[in-house]
Parts: C-alpha cells; structure tokens; sequence
C-alpha cells in the first residue's frame, strides 16, 4: 500500500487497525473545558499561544473557586417537625354524648288526650358533629318509634349556614331538628363530666312530663 498512488479505489484499510476511537485534545476542570495538550499549529509549527502557555504557564493556572456555603445561598435547613395534633376521629372515636328529651305532638283523632308527650334520645358523636334522635321502643304503643332522625349533621334554624355543635347544647333549653322542638332535660354522667371539662356549666335537670296512655307488654 506505501508505493500506491492517492488516488479514488488506491486506499485500502489497514486490516490489523482494531482502535477505531477519536483523541481528543480537551480535558475538564471544575467543569470548564480546558485544552489537554499543546495543538499544532501550520506546518506542524506548535501555534503561537501554545508557546505563551509554554513560557508563562502560571498564566494558564486557573484560580480556584470559592465554594459558597449553602446556608449563605438557600437559608439555614428547616427541620420539619411532625404535627402533635390528634385528629377528631381518633381523639373521640366511639365517645357519644347523651341528653334526654321530648317532643309534644298534637292528637286531633282522640278524645281522651290533646297533646301527647314522646320522650327521645338525642345522641351527639363527637368524631364528626353529627347527631341522632332515637326514640326508645315501648310495645303495643301505636305508633311507629325507633329512629327519628338518622345520624347526620343537623343545621341550625338561623339560616346561617352553620350546624348544631355539643357547645350549643345544654340541659332545660329547647333546640329545633327540622321542624320539631326537642326540649332537652337530662343527661347521662359521662355527658355531665364532659361538658364540665370543656368549661360549659350546665343547667339543673328538669322533671320528664308524664306520659299517659302508653302500651304494655
């Protein structure tokens, strides 16, 4: 191949060639680009700034740079610290508040009683503010009892779009669940120990009215 002319179809690969990879003259510092090795120049000549790194290399010394801290750029670190709150649904999972009641209803169809006295169970679940009225059972009554209202978070009759919550509630005061006028008289002892704590004083309790004309077994 040395005697063969330059000319188009006169080449030919060296077959003993394995290393088919590119050299490369420039190297990295500090994330700069930087020139590995002295480049020639015309005619093989090393280039003219080659000689001045040549001669004055202290020149081509870059300066180190100044680290900066990250507290002086982002701020000081902020520990995250969990939150100590306990969720409603935890703190006062299956702690239901309980007042006695009543309702009058008007008979019109008897003639022996014009206003008849039911007495309720109105329970408040303090995991989410809703509240039942039940309606305890007594055989051969008459009429259909058992839950009168079921759980749900009942609004107020204001109009204000706020809902009934165990502060608004309290023995010897009427409340209004849709319409009916519960009046609340008693409460059980956990109730009456639970309202005290939270800083609510609590009325005297007031006699149920009697209820005639009620079924037996």
């Amino acid at each position: 191949m040395e005697g063969l002319p330059f000319l188009p179809g006169n080449t030919f690969r060296d077959p003993t060639k394995s290393k088919f990879h590119r050299s490369h003259t420039l190297g990295y510092s500090n994330g700069y680009s930087v020139q590995k090795t002295p480049m020639a120049g015309i005619g093989g000549e090393p280039h003219p700034t080659t000689q001045l790194a040549e001669k004055e290399p202290e020149q081509q010394q870059m300066k180190p740079v100044t680290a900066i801290p990250p507290t002086l750029m982002y701020g000081d670190t902020k520990v995250f610290q969990p939150s100590t709150a306990v969720p409603a649904y935890i703190a006062f999972d299956k702690k239901v508040l309980k007042f006695n009641a009543y309702f009058s209803q008007t008979v019109d169809e008897s003639a022996l009683e014009s206003v008849r006295t039911r007495p309720v169970y109105i329970y408040y679940y303090l995991e989410d503010d809703s509240i039942s009225v039940v309606e305890p059972q007594v055989p051969n009554s008459g009429i259909p009892q058992g839950k009168l209202m079921k759980r749900q978070r009942l609004p107020r009759g204001d109009g204000g779009g706020d809902h009934w919550h165990w502060k608004h509630l309290n023995l010897g005061i009427s409340v209004q669940f849709y319409g009916i006028v519960f009046r609340i008289v008693d409460c059980d002892t956990w109730t009456k120990e639970f309202m005290e704590n939270e800083g609510i004083e609590l009325n005297s309790a007031e006699e149920m009215p009697p209820v005639p004309h009620r079924g037996t077994s």
